[in-house]
């Protein structure tokens, strides 16, 4: 079984590693700069190459370590940070400490990228073979959930296989020396190992995953003005930033490449294989029941304790569409 706050991190866009948060509480509201989580890939790393002016009021990124979301978490709780992003599965468990934490946007996103890989020739061929094997996934993840799900389906559980929780570059290691007989993996991460190791991909998350990746902020940005108009103007930019790599995205693969030293040829395979572009939408009812889904599944795992609200950590009235 899984325990209990293990599954706090989902993938945003950016590979946050770097400097805390710290410190940052002793300003007034209105004279803050905007603070906004922080990677080698980014939003704003985007802007200019997608014809994106930057703000013109200070932005202040916050970075977190590698696997950072409860970091991320308990900073948007407590007032921290005023843009972040994360999958649905992290705000769960910050509704415990009656957060403050409030959840403004949608990115709707691929997929088709979160699969289990398993190597060439293996006898693995269905789900159900998964029972006694080895298999790696990283602890605080999506891929965590997704094979929870899977496991479940098909009859089985953690205490039916070999679970082996592992970071990405820790997991690629043990796949490729042979010491797992299955990965879960995501993205790029996954698209390395079908070039370089001949990796089969015997599932991917379709109908497993949402793919939605929220935007993330707290009650007390959006309460003040300043830094509510901020936030709008920024999710604006973000906004035209995905629609700016739906249309070029041989640009935005040679960029990514750029930014973070992996192969341009997988993020071209990426875009090739993905099941939707990248979108930013507004809440939605149907976002919202999307995570109370992810709550009921979680909740019937035992990983969340009582009930499952999630409701009241939408903010529904949260208007960033573009002026006509």
């Amino acid at each position: 079984m899984i325990k209990r706050r293990t599954l706090l991190y989902g993938a945003g866009l950016g590979l946050a590693a770097g400097a805390g948060w710290l410190g940052l509480s002793g300003r007034t509201p209105t004279a803050e700069p905007l603070r906004v989580i922080h990677g080698r890939d980014s939003w704003d790393r985007y802007f200019a190459v997608a014809g994106v002016e930057p703000p013109d009021y200070p932005v202040e990124p916050v970075r977190f370590p590698g696997a950072g979301a409860p970091l991320e978490v308990e900073a948007l709780s407590n007032g921290y940070l005023d843009l972040g992003s994360m999958s649905e599965i992290p705000p769960l468990f910050a509704k415990e400490k009656h957060t403050i934490l409030r959840i403004i946007a949608v990115q709707q996103t691929d997929v088709n990228n979160q699969v289990i890989l398993v190597p060439r020739g293996s006898p693995i061929r269905t789900a159900a073979d998964l029972a006694g094997k080895r298999i790696g996934y990283a602890r605080s993840t999506t891929s965590h959930y997704f094979l929870a799900q899977v496991l479940k389906k098909h009859g089985l559980d953690f205490a039916a296989i070999q679970p082996s929780a592992l970071g990405v570059e820790d997991g690629f290691g043990a796949f490729q020396n042979g010491g797992l007989d299955a990965w879960v993996v995501w993205g790029i991460y996954a698209l390395r190992a079908r070039r370089v190791l001949d990796a089969q991909v015997l599932l991917n998350a379709e109908h497993y995953l949402s793919g939605n990746l929220l935007l993330v902020s707290q009650q007390r940005a959006l309460d003040d003005p300043q830094r509510r108009a901020r936030l709008v103007d920024y999710t604006r930019r973000i906004g035209r930033m995905w629609q700016w790599v739906e249309r070029h995205p041989q640009q935005w693969a040679r960029h990514s490449a750029a930014l973070t030293g992996i192969a341009e040829e997988d993020f071209l395979t990426q875009v090739r294989e993905q099941s939707r572009p990248t979108r930013l939408v507004p809440v939605s009812e149907a976002s919202i029941d999307s995570q109370r889904q992810v709550a009921e599944f979680l909740a019937g795992a035992g990983i969340l304790k009582g009930d499952t609200p999630v409701d009241y950590l939408w903010s529904r009235d949260f208007d960033f569409t573009e002026p006509a």
